[in-house]
Order: C-alpha cells, then structure tokens, then sequence
C-alpha cells in the first residue's frame, strides 16, 4: 500500500502555488468589500463624480449640463404647448446643482440647489422658458 503513493508524482503542491491561491483570495475580499460598500468616502466621491445631474464641482461642468439638457429638448421635435406641458418633467426646468463657484470645496447655496436659467448659471434655451 505505501509502494501505491510512493509512485505518484506531482500530487503535492509547491509553494508558488500556494501563494498564488492566498493572493487570489485576499484580492477577492477586497473587491468584494470594496462593492459591498466598504470604502465610505471612496463610494460617495464616486457617486458625486457620475451624477453630474444633481452636482456639479465646477461653475463649467453644471454650465454644459445644462446646454445638454437644452439640446435634449431642442431634439425631440416638441412644439411650446407641448413642452409648456411637460415642463415640470423638464430636467432644464427641475434639475439643480450645487454649485462650488471659486473651487475652495464649499458649495454656493447648500439648502437650494441652483437651476440652469438662474444665476450663477444663465443658461437661456430658446426653446424652453421655466
């Protein structure tokens, strides 16, 4: 019987393997506590850099948001009784920004967050008038 396991070669694992397996698996619970949500601020400067709808980190960026915006109606074909309607489901219309105007990480207006017609934005799209 011990002839039988004498002859086998290869059935023990080397230490690169080993490792290699150890680091496979330390990289796997990071990830996994990284898309758990384990990474706080990480995650919300995340969030804050894709939702460009809602926020902006500079005068320039909540600026052509809203020209995209303006666009979106313009291409839509909608005549002024129909975009009077629709005016409350208007992003031009609805959506704010909180504005941090000179850079210094602080944002202009914290409670209301400010529209593309008003200031500091003055944002005119001639198709829309909020």
């Amino acid at each position: 019987m011990k002839r039988l396991f004498r002859d086998k070669k290869g059935v023990e694992l080397t230490l690169n393997t080993v490792i290699i397996a150890i680091l496979v698996v330390l990289v796997l619970v990071v990830l996994i506590g990284f898309l758990l949500g384990g990474t706080g601020k990480a995650k919300s400067q995340i969030n804050e850099l894709f939702d460009t709808s809602t926020s902006a980190s500079t005068l320039s960026v909540a600026i052509e948001q809203c020209k995209i915006y303006c666009d979106q109606i313009e291409e839509t074909g909608m005549d002024e009784t129909e975009i009077a309607k629709n005016k409350a489901n208007l992003p031009f219309c609805n959506k704010g920004f909180k504005i941090d105007v000179n850079g210094d990480g602080e944002i202009l207006d914290d409670e209301n967050s400010v529209k593309c017609s008003d200031a500091p934005l003055f944002v005119s799209c001639p198709a829309v008038t909020c």
